[in-house]
């Protein structure tokens, strides 16, 4: 799951919703969704047994709830471990700046805008293959 959220590097998170014990997060990537198809902007991440969802404010050490999470617009910056759950550095326009989305769940599902599940090593591959197409650009 770590990997995963770092690897949404710079995605807008603009969606949660819950259904039973699950979080589904729409995240604008459209670098990564392109590689995808050519027409696709945003991904579906699936929070499996989630029983912590919540972003913490820098500015005011404030605890947002999932309800207004995504009403922020947040950019997914980096994910850390801390103690027991996943730890993910988002920043923001506005007052709040930033903070930190806080995540315990027991699995990542990726998918699709057509919701079509990508398994982990596909989107490992996809992630490279961006990365590496990114660096030989930037070479030139």
């Amino acid at each position: 799951m770590l990997r995963t959220f770092n690897q949404l590097h710079d995605g807008i998170i603009n969606s949660i919703s819950s259904e039973n014990y699950d979080i589904l997060i729409g995240v604008d990537i459209v670098y990564l969704a392109e590689r995808i198809n050519s027409e696709y902007c945003y991904l579906h991440i699936r929070l499996i047994n989630c029983n912590l969802l919540t972003f913490k404010a820098w500015s005011t050490n404030e605890y947002i709830e999932i309800e207004n999470i995504h009403s922020l617009e947040l950019e997914i910056n980096k994910a850390e471990f801390v103690s027991d759950h996943i730890e993910v550095s988002c920043l923001c326009d506005g007052s709040i700046v930033g903070g930190d989305l806080i995540i315990k769940a027991s699995k990542v599902r990726i998918y699709d805008e057509k919701y079509n599940e990508i398994p982990i090593n596909d989107f490992d591959e996809i992630v490279k293959g961006y990365w590496k197409g990114f660096n030989k650009d930037f070479d030139k």
